[in-house]
């Protein structure tokens, strides 16, 4: 499969066309974030099984606002019942769900990461004086600059993996395993404008969570059709059968 090599600067680029999808559909957008988001709340709260739940099905519903990014770039009407697209197909449910499982996967061993390397510390209680609170010292554990320079690249290497492969699997048939690699070598290959994409959807978060985590109502979209818009620069559209 041929990958095009795009400008670094279109890591930007990709957030005005995105910007530009959700002006058209607000009302859509926005509903479909509000789900979003309520779904994964509820599987938050639910003890051990719900966070699993929750990790795998997000590139499933990830898939569906691509298709709804998909939708607006063709002048289709957004709906925010696109939103279950990906899951609620057959054809792409199991490839989405395996898709699932890598992230949790890769979310499991970054926090091991983590955990294994971090270093166990005594803290005072009475901060700058060196003397326990009443009832003793208490432990504290904080994560050493080796693990958390491992658990970032391993988050890195998965999103790589993934960041292309669900519209792969959703849009073109692709089997997981395959998805994956052209996800990743499409990332190496583009290594400049992904990355600015991606640190930009941190900065861009951090600003989101400041009212009350509103503001993902419009990140989440707006995030989504941006990787859509880089997703088909990166990779041509199929030619149609004859």
């Amino acid at each position: 499969m041929a990958i095009n090599r795009v400008a670094a600067s279109r890591g930007f680029g990709w957030y005005a066309e995105g910007w530009s999808a959700f002006r058209e559909a607000m009302g859509s957008w926005v509903l479909a974030a509000v789900g979003y988001l309520l779904i994964m709340l509820v599987l938050n709260f639910l003890p051990l099984l719900g966070p699993i739940v929750g990790a795998m099905i997000g590139p499933g519903l990830l898939a569906g606002f691509l298709v709804m990014a998909r939708a607006a770039r063709g002048a289709e009407e957004v709906r925010a019942g696109m939103l279950f697209r990906g899951l609620s197909n057959g054809d792409t449910r199991g490839p989405l769900l395996v898709l699932g499982a890598v992230a949790l996967a890769g979310t499991l061993l970054a926090g091991l990461i983590l955990v294994y390397t971090s270093t166990g510390e005594i803290a005072p209680g009475g901060a700058g004086t060196g003397t326990p609170q009443t009832g003793g010292a208490m432990p504290a554990a904080s994560a050493s600059l080796g693990g958390i320079i491992g658990a970032v690249l391993v988050a890195l290497l998965v999103t790589f993996a993934l960041l292309f492969a669900i519209p792969l699997v959703t849009f073109q048939d692709m089997d997981p395993a395959t998805a994956m690699r052209q996800s990743f070598m499409a990332s190496i290959r583009n290594l400049a404008p992904v990355l600015l994409f991606l640190v930009l959807y941190l900065i861009l978060g951090f600003i989101a969570m400041i009212p009350v985590g509103l503001g993902f109502l419009v990140l989440l979209p707006v995030g989504a059709a941006a990787a859509y818009q880089g997703y088909r620069e990166i990779f041509p559209e199929p030619a149609p059968a004859d």
